[in-house]
């Protein structure tokens, strides 16, 4: 096991029946990929309604990490959890805007309650 890279991983938890993983740092495509294998893994392990992804923390997203968020996102919707990104910054977003991003591609939130307010459709 390589644990340079475990420290890396990005922590994923349950919170009120959805899984919850907050990203606190500028993400890669491999730390990408083992979230998107965690998240996938606990939403089918516990059944949960849905996924919180938090990128609060994100300073920095380029496009091709975008995309990977939104394969991921669409890779959930497979198995039947419906996915909401939490905490986009503004200069973030004004900077996918600027890449051409489809933007409309995932379903967002400013904060951790309204994003469980629309898993349960409120």
């Amino acid at each position: 096991m390589d644990f340079a890279n475990e420290e890396r991983r990005i922590p994923v938890s349950m919170v009120s029946g959805a899984v919850y993983a907050s990203i606190q740092l500028d993400p890669d495509t491999i730390l990408l990929q083992w979230l998107r294998e965690d998240l996938l893994n606990l939403t089918i392990k516990y059944g949960a309604r849905g996924v919180l992804l938090d990128v609060s923390g994100i300073t920095i997203l380029d496009g091709e990490s975008f995309v990977q968020i939104v394969n991921t996102t669409h890779m959930l919707k497979l198995i039947g959890a419906k996915t909401i990104v939490v905490g986009l910054r503004p200069g973030i977003i004004a900077g996918l805007c600027a890449l051409n991003v489809a933007l409309n591609a995932i379903q967002g939130a400013n904060s951790v309650a309204q994003a469980l307010e629309l898993l349960d459709g409120r």
